[in-house]
């Protein structure tokens, strides 16, 4: 009967239960005759990925944020790297690591990855390679995606250094495993520094001497300074003084902004 061949199982659930279906078939002919047979159907389950959105109240499923140097000197409080977190998972699975990676990490082991939710017992393990920082929270009992959301809403970006490194963003991945499968978010964190320092001369005072013969531009001595602060912070420039008695145009010199001092003429 070659209209047998056209017979198929089919199932619209998204999430089938994977009990074994048996199909029975009667076949009769014109006279009434028939037979009857039976054919097992084994639903194989597939383990869908998680879905994990940083900040579901925005387009997209990263976030952005900043974190902002202290003004005054000291250490800043931590920033959250999420939003609204939203974690859905069609097989109803549940989760025992969520890995964290902050990719450019510029100020190494000072700087890291909190989660601020105590109540699931976790193991921690923290790695610095170049200058990627690696955190991984190993829950001891698996998570439903509620307690995932809690813990991922929970985490906090913190940098103990008193003039962070904000060259360039924290690229912040969070990585949600469940039993066989991943989800992944980005968090984008900008490193905000603050000019919260003066530059200061390496001495109180500096002497040079120079013979009356030298050539226009010959280079009489060299300035030092020095600024605690990083990144676009630190940069300063050299200025002479000008009128009054002690003004650089009372004087046969001039002052390059990167502190040369140089003769101009006798």
């Amino acid at each position: 009967l070659p209209s047998l061949t056209r017979v198929v199982f089919g199932s619209s659930a998204d999430e089938p239960l994977n009990h074994v279906r048996e199909v029975e078939v009667q076949v009769a002919d014109a006279s009434g005759q028939q037979t009857v047979s039976f054919s097992h159907v084994a639903v194989v389950l597939v383990n869908d990925p998680p879905a994990l959105d940083l900040d579901s109240a925005s387009p997209g499923v990263g976030y952005e944020t900043n974190f902002t140097e202290d003004p005054t000197g000291g250490i800043a409080a931590p920033v959250r790297v999420a939003g609204t977190v939203q974690v859905t998972d069609s097989d109803s699975t549940h989760t025992a690591v969520i890995e964290i990676v902050v990719v450019n990490a510029l100020d190494g082991y000072t700087e890291g990855i909190n989660s601020t939710v105590s109540e699931f017992d976790s193991n921690v393990t923290t790695r610095l390679s170049g200058n990627n920082l690696s955190t991984t929270f190993h829950f001891a009992d698996m998570l439903n995606t509620t307690e995932v959301e809690q813990v991922v809403d929970g985490l906090v970006y913190w940098n103990a250094n008193e003039e962070p490194n904000g060259a360039t963003p924290r690229y912040i991945t969070v990585t949600v495993h469940d039993n066989a499968t991943t989800a992944q978010a980005t968090c984008v964190l900008s490193v905000i520094e603050v000019n919260d320092h003066d530059p200061i001369f390496s001495r109180f005072s500096y002497t040079f001497g120079v013979d009356e013969d030298v050539s226009v531009g010959f280079l009489v001595g060299q300035l030092a300074a020095s600024d605690a602060d990083v990144g676009v912070g630190s940069e300063f420039v050299f200025l002479p003084t000008t009128g009054g008695r002690y003004g650089w145009a009372q004087t046969p010199f001039v002052l390059s902004r990167t502190g040369a001092v140089l003769t101009t003429g006798a």
